[in-house]
């Protein structure tokens, strides 16, 4: 059980450029409600849209539609200092509770916020720079290296503080700049 367990982190990091964590980024008292994420956002030309809508007081459900494949996540947008945060989870998609999903791992990830108008701008966490700051020595936190990647096994509270001591480091949250709004339309800017 152990080692399906594994393959599925191992698969989920394998397939995203974000730095994946056992617990939450945030804590409740950081959540923050923000209406005007919620609504439709166009990524761009061939790369889909995103609908962001609120699940709860300070939740909200995020889905990315592209080539008729969607992709759906919870988030939780948090302030830290002067930083907005978004931490990501996926949601299992529903009457999919089969055996295999026995062995999912609800693994968090997170990414700075930028709202300027119609232009959200989304930077996940650099696993490259993360990785060079860990083997230099430069940054230690707990975590677990896997042939696809780093997985962060640190306590929400380490998480938070990570987050406090990076924020303003323009290489751990690249800011994407290779967008720019339509007029009239909402446009969705997501790093890499």
């Amino acid at each position: 059980m152990r080692f399906v367990a594994s393959l599925v982190v191992a698969a989920g990091i394998a397939l995203s450029g974000c730095i994946p964590a056992l617990e939450p980024f945030y804590s409740q008292g950081d959540l923050v409600h923000d209406p005007r994420l919620l609504g439709r956002w166009s990524a761009g030309p061939g790369k889909g849209t995103w609908h962001v809508a609120r699940a709860g007081e300070h939740s909200l459900l995020l889905s990315h539609e592209s080539e008729g494949a969607r992709k759906t996540f919870e988030g939780h947008l948090f302030q830290l200092g002067p930083h907005r945060f978004l931490d990501l989870h996926p949601r299992i998609p529903v009457g999919e509770g089969d055996v295999h999903w026995a062995h999912y791992l609800p693994l968090h990830s997170v990414a700075q916020v930028w709202l300027e108008g119609d232009l959200l701008r989304i930077g996940p966490l650099s696993r490259a720079w993360l990785d060079e700051q860990l083997a230099r020595g430069e940054i230690t936190i707990a975590h677990r290296r896997t042939e696809s990647g780093i997985v962060l096994t640190a306590t929400t509270e380490e998480l938070r503080d990570l987050l406090t001591r990076i924020a303003d480091d323009p290489r751990a949250f690249p800011k994407p700049e290779r967008c720019e709004a339509s007029s009239g339309a909402r446009t969705i800017c997501v790093g890499s």
